[in-house]
């Protein structure tokens, strides 16, 4: 039982962004649910903390390595300067390490570099709508570095990049919502409580007796932590009324996304909740003939309107404001501005908000724990990037090459240095909490 009590030290975030269930099977799993959750309340009375997921802390407490002054924002720096204090990196990827098609020249050998020489653990934070699989795939093709389960090449002692993003989070937590699984485990139960229909096989209470105590030895040996990725508290984003959606879409993947999920497209008369992923299609049925290219007249405030009459709760896959290859088109975050501004009820999954940063943590933490003030956020946009990870308690770096390259006077994606005074008067307009630890023009390692 040490192990599992040992799970609950402060810092500890157990792993629950996928469900996985071992060979076990899922009352296997529900029973170590149930076990690290009493061995955790009695843990709290020896003053060792449990954390849930929807109150994990992040690095409460931390100052930030690099003191800010009030009057002096943070100058460019080498980006091989700016990472030799820190063992691991959140790094977003539009902006920083492609446009979305290709990728910025040197990033995807600073990314290898990273990983197979300096042995940094990687988490690719994205506020993508898609499940990670999209971003893993477009990471292997565009040549950056050995990602989690595809690359078959791996080298021992390297760290495989793992990635997070704000879709593969909504997916599965609208997957288990839907799931509505069976009540767990019932501590102290036995074979001999079971009923064992007539006809059964010679010896079935034996083997259910066998199961169980199995169970009970993985709980005590703490596999919940390694080996399971559960649902372990429920989470007032998703409680949800039913499993029907409006879908405001990406167009291409929506009606798989949708329907792997669990839930329905349907029309706002019909619908439990909207889900914004993307600005290109409205989805309110299956199939080729459910969905409409978006209209801002059709789609925009009328219909948010008869949303909001409908007391409709608006989850947000993809929290961006703007587009990171700079196009002028709508983003789901716009649309969440203006549903909440009408008084709706606007649930965010993404950054700059906290629950992709406890996602991120539970990655790295997944086989050697990092400690917080060895990880730092890197990205290009303030009002995501380096707002989530400064509230979060992270160091955070700041790409001027991104989504701020315009404001900054420097082409995007080119690894442009902005003038001293242009980048002083841009941090200027943020309070210094909100400052980025360090500023680097672009993610390319400079030689030694």
């Amino acid at each position: 039982a040490h192990s599992v009590v040992s799970s609950c030290r402060p810092g500890f975030i157990p792993r629950t962004d996928d469900r996985r269930p071992s060979m076990r099977g899922d009352g296997a799993l529900r029973l170590r649910s149930t076990a690290l959750a009493l061995l955790c309340a009695t843990a709290s009375s020896l003053h060792i903390r449990s954390y849930h997921r929807r109150a994990v802390p992040l690095n409460r407490g931390r100052s930030a390595r690099v003191a800010l002054s009030a009057s002096s924002p943070p100058g460019v720096v080498p980006l091989r300067d700016a990472l030799a204090a820190y063992d691991a990196l959140l790094l977003d990827q539009f902006g920083v390490l492609h446009d979305g098609a290709a990728p910025y020249a040197g990033a995807a050998e600073a990314v290898r570099e990273l990983q197979r020489v300096a042995r940094k653990r990687i988490v690719i934070l994205s506020n993508s709508s898609k499940r990670r699989i999209e971003t893993v795939n477009r990471l292997h093709a565009l040549g950056f570095g050995m990602c989690t389960w595809l690359e078959s090449a791996s080298v021992a002692g390297v760290p495989l990049i793992t990635v997070v993003t704000s879709g593969d989070i909504v997916w599965n937590e609208l997957r288990e919502k839907m799931r509505a699984p069976a009540s767990g485990f019932q501590p102290g139960l036995s074979a001999d409580a079971i009923s064992i229909p007539a006809g059964a096989v010679s010896g079935t209470k034996a083997v259910i007796a066998d199961i169980i105590a199995a169970a009970e030895l993985a709980a005590e040996a703490g596999e919940f932590a390694r080996e399971s990725e559960i649902q372990i508290a429920a989470d007032a984003i998703f409680e949800l009324a039913g499993s029907w959606c409006v879908v405001y879409g990406n167009g291409d993947d929506d009606d798989e996304y949708v329907g792997t999920a669990g839930c329905t497209a349907a029309a706002v008369e019909q619908a439990d909740f909207i889900l914004a992923r993307g600005m290109f299609e409205l989805r309110t049925g299956r199939g080729e003939g459910g969905a409409q290219p978006f209209d801002s007249e059709l789609h925009g405030e009328a219909l948010l309107r008869r949303a909001l009459e409908r007391g409709l709760p608006m989850i947000v896959a993809n929290p961006d404001m703007v587009r990171p290859d700079g196009k002028d088109s709508p983003m789901p975050g716009v649309l969440a501005a203006q549903y909440a501004q009408m008084g709706g009820d606007v649930r965010y999954v993404g950054k700059p908000h906290t629950r992709v940063y406890q996602a991120a943590m539970r990655q790295l933490n997944s086989e050697d724990e990092v400690a917080s003030a060895r990880v730092v956020a890197v990205g290009d946009s303030m009002e995501h990037d380096i707002l989530g990870a400064r509230r979060a308690g992270f160091d955070a770096i700041l790409i001027t090459g991104g989504v701020h390259a315009s404001e900054l006077g420097v082409a995007q994606g080119e690894g442009q240095v902005p003038s001293p005074e242009r980048l002083a008067a841009f941090l200027g307009k943020y309070p210094p909490e909100e400052w980025p630890t360090h500023v680097c023009a672009g993610f390319v390692l400079e030689s030694k």
